[in-house]
């Protein structure tokens, strides 16, 4: 029987070959775009005769979920772009846990898949607040400068002037190397949520989050990460929180890794970097008026106890369970009960800053939120180290400034299905590895599908042949790998990795490739080999 997508996948007559003559023909990527499509219509329909009854919201109906193992070669981003930008069903959403992934499909895959469709598609990716320009932030700090900063935030500092006055879309990753890694000065000037007020900001309807708001409500595809998703879906209900628009179609690639996203998004955590900006913005707030010398002054005992909290951690680097004998847990409680005792006061004092005036002048919007995150961050705490059933508490230590105080929840089925089952009519899984030794059971198990939904995923084979088609190079008597100053590695190394590649690179006449966990692993890789192993070329994608 013939199938709406044998217009698109059929072999030699479908619109994919005549885009692309020559092309292999994929039965998995067909399957695929089979399922896709199936899933979505059969969400539309349920959607539709929910409607038909009276759209009774205790009635709702879950999201139809089909979940993809799609083999490496399938061609699985064409095998769901294509079915679900036919379906009509605007916007989907499609979710990816890398950078790399969303610009392809910005860059390759939505354009192929516009050709394949015949008709022009709107394509948005969408980062999280925090990668976006303040432009009432820089206002202020361009007219009042820091009178310190790093080297490196010196050097964003000087690049900042003109790019904020050019920028169109103020994202962060246009400035290049100055837009990498944490800033002190950064995050003075992005746009989170914690000091956002909303439609009451005077920059309001030239926000770069209002054009992206924009730019997303319009769009026939957004591309997100799986953090932003999970992010917006748990803080859509607070105010000016939502980025992402209402979708009726949800597709998780890279599904593989949702559970452990689930696990770091829904988990409460409370950091040093967190508190260290909480004192900051805090401190800046009042020395803008002239009732905010009672605060400034209530502060310092405040912080001296948060630092006090600081000086029981442990002085190694890595993460110490709340039973781990490193971390002296009774010392550690009694100082964050202290240190919760000790910002009373402040935080009493934000809320009278905030009940001055009325809910509709800026300045008390920015009290609110200053208090708002005072009372989160006692409660976060409280919850870290109450260590309630069915949540891990840990402690992580990176360097000697960097503290996250963490509880995730140890079964993220209940999340799963709050925030992503019911939150659209369809959702489509896939990954080259959903399945593990039951099949997809496991998968079943960890995100609580139901009986249904672990019944009907499936797997669609890869064209790829790897018994003949791949090879696993181990090269023999590579020394252990120690970092370096450089991020790369020991020069013994660096020189037996290079020569293994040289090797590869002529066996394979130069067919190979090394994918990298690391982007510095590359570049400096690239550095110390010239123009890389036997001549060849080491190809550096950004």
């Amino acid at each position: 029987m013939a199938h709406p997508m044998d217009q698109y996948f059929a072999p030699s007559r479908g619109r994919l070959y005549a885009c692309f003559p020559g092309a292999e023909e994929r039965p998995g990527q067909a399957r695929m775009a089979e399922l896709v499509w199936d899933a979505i219509e059969e969400g539309a329909a349920s959607k539709k005769a929910w409607r038909d009854a009276g759209s009774d919201p205790d009635a709702k109906p879950n999201a139809v979920l089909q979940a993809i193992e799609a083999g490496t070669g399938t061609g699985k981003s064409l095998g769901y772009l294509i079915p679900a930008l036919a379906a009509d069903q605007r916007p989907v959403l499609v979710a990816t846990r890398t950078k790399q992934l969303q610009r392809q499909l910005l860059e390759e895959d939505v354009p192929r898949a516009s050709g394949i469709l015949g008709r022009p598609i709107k394509a948005v990716v969408a980062k999280g607040r925090s990668n976006y320009l303040c432009k009432a932030a820089w206002e202020q700090l361009e007219a009042h400068p820091p009178s310190e900063m790093t080297v490196a935030d010196h050097g964003l500092w000087m690049a900042l002037g003109r790019w904020a006055q050019e920028t169109e879309i103020g994202d962060r990753e246009e400035l290049g190397r100055f837009g990498e890694g944490e800033s002190e000065l950064w995050d003075k000037l992005n746009a989170r949520s914690e000091r956002c007020t909303g439609k009451q900001c005077p920059h309001f309807e030239d926000c770069h989050l209002t054009t992206l708001r924009q730019e997303v409500a319009t769009a026939d595809i957004v591309i997100v990460n799986h953090a932003l998703l999970l992010a917006d879906r748990v803080l859509r209900e607070s105010a000016f929180g939502q980025v992402l628009p209402d979708a009726p179609v949800l597709i998780l690639d890279e599904a593989h890794e949702i559970e452990e996203q689930l696990t770091e998004s829904c988990a409460e955590q409370w950091s040093n970097r967190a508190m260290t900006m909480l004192f900051r913005d805090l401190a800046d707030e009042a020395a803008k008026e002239s009732e905010g010398v009672a605060l400034e002054t209530l502060l310092q005992p405040w912080e001296d106890a948060w630092q006090q909290v600081l000086s029981w951690l442990p002085l190694g680097n890595g993460t110490f369970g709340f039973d781990d004998p490193r971390l002296p847990l009774k010392e550690l409680a009694d100082a964050v009960v202290a240190w919760i005792s000790a910002g009373q006061a402040a935080w009493k004092e934000t809320r009278r800053l905030a009940s001055r005036s009325p809910d509709a002048n800026p300045d008390a919007l920015n009290w609110r939120k200053h208090s708002e995150r005072v009372g989160l961050a006692f409660r976060r705490m409280e919850q870290i180290f109450a260590q309630p059933e069915g949540w891990v508490s840990t402690l992580s230590r990176e360097g000697p400034h960097s503290f996250v105080f963490k509880a995730n929840p140890v079964d993220v089925r209940p999340f799963f299905h709050q925030h992503l089952r019911c939150g659209f009519d369809t959702v489509l899984m896939t990954s080259a590895t959903l399945r593990d030794g039951r099949g997809f059971n496991g998968l079943k198990l960890r995100l609580g599908l139901t009986n249904n939904e672990g019944e009907r995923a499936e797997l669609v084979e890869s064209p790829f042949n790897f018994e003949t088609q791949g090879l696993l190079f181990v090269p023999p008597d590579l020394p252990e790998r120690r970092a370096a100053r450089d991020g790369v590695g020991e020069p013994a190394w660096v020189e037996a990795s290079l020569s293994a590649m040289e090797r590869l690179l002529r066996a394979s006449r130069g067919t190979s490739t090394g994918p990298f966990h690391q982007p510095p692993h590359v570049g400096g890789l690239q550095a110390q080999a010239g123009r890389g192993p036997a001549g060849h070329h080491l190809l550096h994608p950004r």
